[in-house]
């Protein structure tokens, strides 16, 4: 059973719909939420639209029968590059000497033709964070998240739950 919030799950998909839209050959995505875990991958972007074209790459590559990685897929090559500039994504010059071309940008064409869909997926993942982060705030974190009532209880770090002796 998925745990991601129906509403970001579905500003997902509708992001990976608008992206087809423009690119008819990216496949389907199975599984909206299956995102937001790719998001500490090798890439080393957390998620956002930016994130959902990097993946959109890799899905043209595959449709394309396209190798655009290699090392266990952390090297991005040129062929990626090539990929990622048709769907608006731009990379400084030198490739990262363990990612390649990964760490790619919105360029200035695809921030204007994809302003709505950004938006919208920015406030869904604002959303979900707020949420999230609540939901931490209030999980029981064993002993460590106890704080003794004393005149000088310890400093708190983070989102911590107090739990009374």
């Amino acid at each position: 059973m998925s745990t991601t919030p129906p509403v970001l799950a579905a500003e997902l998909a509708g992001a990976w719909a608008d992206i087809q839209r423009h690119h008819p050959e990216l496949p389907d995505l199975a599984a909206p939420e299956s995102l937001i875990g790719e998001s500490s991958s090798a890439c080393g972007h957390e998620l956002s639209f930016e994130r959902l074209l990097h993946e959109a790459v890799h899905g043209i590559a595959a449709a394309r029968g396209v190798r655009d990685t290699s090392r266990a897929g952390r090297y991005h090559n040129r062929r990626f590059l090539a990929i990622a500039e048709e769907l608006g994504l731009d990379h400084p010059e030198e490739p990262h000497p363990s990612s390649g071309f990964s760490l790619v940008t919105l360029n200035p064409e695809a921030k204007r033709r994809y302003r709505p869909t950004i938006e919208r997926l920015q406030r869904a993942l604002k959303a979900h964070s707020a949420a999230t982060a609540a939901d931490t705030a209030r999980s029981f974190r064993g002993p460590v998240g106890r704080v003794s009532r004393t005149a000088n209880p310890p400093p708190l770090r983070g989102p911590m739950l107090i739990v009374p002796p």
